[in-house]
C-alpha cells in the first residue's frame, strides 16, 4: 500500500468498529472537493502524511465540514490502518484507491468526484472493467421469480457479460450464484460484510477460480446499514 493510498484510506475510511462514533471519515461528497483542491494546488494525498501542517494551513472548507482539527484526526489513525490492513490482507481482502488502473473506469466516467475514493475488495479484479449487465430485485421471492431469474443470468452469461449484482438474498444472490454456476463471472458489490462474504462457502470456490469479484466502498467489517444499502 502505497503513501498516497494509506493518505487516502486514513481520511476515508473505518479501520475497527471501535472507531464508528469516534472519528468521522470523509463521504465521497466531501472527498471530492478537498481532493480536488489538493491537485489544483499541486498537491498529492501522501503530501499530508509529511506536510500535513503547511497544506492544512492553507485549507478552508467553505461549509466548514471537512476542518483542519477533523483531517488530524483522522490521519492520527496510522497504527489502526496498519493492524487493519494485515488482517484484512491475510484474508485475501485487498484496497484500491481511484488512480489503481482496475479501478472501475464507468464509475470515474459517471460519478467524476462522487466516485468512491477506495474500494475493497477479494478476487479477480480484472473482472471490474468487464462488459457486464446488473440484476437487482427484491428479497422476498417464489418459485417463479427464482426461475426467471436463473434463466436470465444463464443467458447473460451465454451472451459473454458478467453478471453483477449486490449480493442480498433474493434476486440479487440467484442472479449471481446461478452466473457462476454456469460457469460465467460476476461482480458482487457489498454493502457490508466484505471480510465474512469473501470467506463464506458460496463465494470461496469462485474467488480462488478467478470467477468472482466481491467489492464495497465500505471497510470490510461494516455491518448492515440501510443507508449504505441504499
Amino acid at each position: 500500500v502505497n503513501d498516497n493510498l494509506q493518505a487516502t484510506l486514513l481520511l476515508c475510511c473505518y479501520f475497527n468498529k471501535n472507531e464508528v462514533g469516534k472519528f468521522k471519515p470523509l463521504t465521497p461528497t466531501e472527498y471530492g472537493p478537498f481532493s480536488r483542491w489538493m491537485h489544483e494546488n499541486k498537491f498529492r494525498p501522501s503530501d499530508l502524511l509529511q506536510r500535513k501542517d503547511e497544506i492544512l494551513a492553507l485549507w478552508k472548507d467553505p461549509k466548514n465540514k471537512v476542518t483542519k482539527e477533523r483531517i488530524e484526526g483522522l490521519l492520527s489513525r496510522g497504527a489502526s490502518m496498519g493492524f487493519a490492513l494485515e488482517k484484512w490482507s491475510k484474508a485475501g481482502v485487498w484496497v484500491m484507491s481511484r488512480v489503481d488502473p482496475d479501478y472501475p473506469k464507468l464509475l470515474k466516467l459517471k460519478l467524476r468526484d462522487l466516485a468512491p475514493p477506495v474500494l475493497f475488495g477479494a478476487g479477480n479484479k480484472a473482472l471490474l472493467n468487464s462488459y457486464a449487465v446488473g440484476f437487482v430485485g427484491s428479497r422476498t421471492i417464489d418459485a417463479d421469480d427464482e426461475a426467471f431469474t436463473e434463466e436470465k443470468a444463464q443467458l447473460a452469461v451465454k451472451q459473454g457479460y458478467t453478471v453483477v449484482s449486490g449480493g442480498a438474498k433474493g434476486v440479487d444472490k440467484i442472479s449471481m450464484l446461478s452466473a457462476l454456476n454456469a460457469g460465467g463471472h460476476c461482480i458482487g458489490v457489498l454493502a457490508d460484510s466484505l471480510f465474512r462474504s469473501s470467506a463464506s462457502k458460496a463465494y470461496r470456490e469462485h474467488i480462488a477460480t478467478q470467477k468472482l469479484v466481491l467489492i464495497s466502498p465500505f471497510y470490510p467489517e461494516a455491518g448492515f446499514n440501510t443507508g449504505n444499502a441504499m
